[in-house]
């Protein structure tokens, strides 16, 4: 199985492109601006290639952006997409119309919530054209994140999840991301992973980046639970734990956009669920 990679303007946002021996082809996350689906296109035309299915990682904007090109072909993901929120849905298409706006490019055909023809339960063994893949759940990026590993190859796709930036961003809630850390350290152990591959920036090429990024973001989660913790027992107000928590973190004198979030999602989290501690 070939592996290509296809680089957006966008945060470095990458659509893969695996290609069997017999040109047979499966899209991984299918671009985010309308110069990314041409590049796609092209390159399946160039190849001569059977495109056969499209995979989504998670339904975020940018990872569905360019499926309409693409949408006579099956489709698959998690079946937790099934459950998505019309409203969450909408916002995740005015994402995409948000990012074209600020590229200044218009696309010819409308942004739309992809169709999921084969929604995956977590753990599901696929047979692909270009390979059998096992599809796992890993929430805590989003509700619907999974994973993708080709156990022959040695690879795992990991979404949005072990990207190589000083701080995950997390959506969907800290104990869901962690648990999926460890999920992904499981499946890496399982399966002798030597590439993890995710949907921005670099890949991480041997078994000791992937181990560190993994203990990398592991750690960050521990200490932002630990000092959330601290500040509660302080009896301090709402906006005061706030105003610690992101300067606690700050990088290089900045707040970074993602640990904003991330702040936000987890007095979120603390307030619904009570307090919770992170162990191993």
């Amino acid at each position: 199985m070939e592996i290509h990679r296809f680089e957006s303007r966008y945060l470095r946002f990458h659509t893969v492109c695996l290609v069997s021996p017999a040109k047979q082809a499966v899209l991984i996350d299918p671009g985010v601006l309308p110069e990314d689906a041409d590049r796609l296109r092209q390159f399946c035309e160039d190849h001569r290639l059977n495109l056969t299915a499209v995979v989504f990682t998670h339904t975020h904007g940018d990872h569905f952006a360019c499926w309409p090109p693409f949408e006579t072909v099956p489709t698959y993901g998690s079946a937790r997409i099934l459950d998505k929120p019309a409203a969450r849905r909408e916002n995740d298409v005015k994402y995409v119309y948000s990012i074209w706006r600020k590229f200044r490019v218009e696309a010819p055909w409308a942004a739309r919530f992809p169709r999921i023809d084969y929604p995956l339960a977590d753990n599901t063994e696929l047979q692909l054209p270009v390979g059998n893949a096992l599809f796992v759940e890993t929430p805590g990026h989003s509700t619907d994140h999974s994973a993708v590993v080709f156990p022959m190859e040695q690879v795992l796709f990991s979404g949005d999840m072990l990207i190589q930036i000083p701080q995950p961003f997390i959506l969907d809630g800290f104990r869901n991301y962690f648990q999926s850390l460890q999920t992904l350290e499981a499946l890496v152990k399982r399966f002798s992973i030597q590439r993890v591959i995710p949907a921005h920036g670099p890949e991480l090429k041997s078994p000791h980046m992937i181990r560190r990024q993994i203990e990398r973001e592991k750690q960050y989660i521990r200490d932002v639970v630990q000092l959330l913790g601290e500040l509660h027992r302080k009896s301090l107000s709402a906006d005061a734990i706030q105003a610690h928590l992101l300067k606690a973190f700050a990088v290089n004198n900045t707040i970074l956009h993602s640990h904003r979030v991330n702040v936000n999602t987890l007095l979120r989290e603390w307030e619904s669920a009570g307090p919770f501690s992170l162990e191993i």
